[in-house]
């Protein structure tokens, strides 16, 4: 009896150990990168590391889809400007460029405009020459 309870014992130790240790080099990861991407039921939660200690996000809106994301929408650059923090402003191509690298799977297309304004910035949007295919 005393045999079982030591093996049982070592195992949830050994589960906790491995545990423990996965979500601190996961942690390391993504300190050392400087940035990280965590999904939410509409979108994309993209994290910045502004400085030690100190991380702000931002959420990029995607389509859902059965139980995942169908596509990522992404606004112009001038939308992206005037909604988004201001450490992310003249960064769109970097930030869609780095959530391409996490999620190659996901198609990304160009937000359709929700405004007369920002009707007017999507005619004049480069965003296919940002992500690569045509929109």
């Amino acid at each position: 009896m005393e045999t079982w309870i030591t093996y049982i014992s070592a195992v949830i130790v050994f589960i906790g150990v491995t545990l423990s240790a996965w979500s601190k080099i996961r942690e390391y990861r993504k300190n050392r990168r400087g940035w990280s991407i965590g999904f939410e039921p509409f979108g994309i939660r993209y994290r910045q590391k502004i400085r030690e200690g100190l991380w702000d996000s931002l959420f990029i809106r995607g389509t859902p889809q059965g139980h995942g994301l169908g596509e990522l929408l992404i606004p112009t650059i001038e939308v992206w400007d005037s909604r988004y923090p201001e450490w992310a402003r003249g960064r769109l191509e970097e930030i869609v460029s780095r959530v391409q690298s996490e999620c190659p799977a996901l198609p990304f297309v160009e937000e359709p405009a929700t405004t007369d304004n920002e009707r007017e910035l999507r005619s004049r949007s480069c965003l296919s020459s940002i992500v690569g295919q045509q929109i």
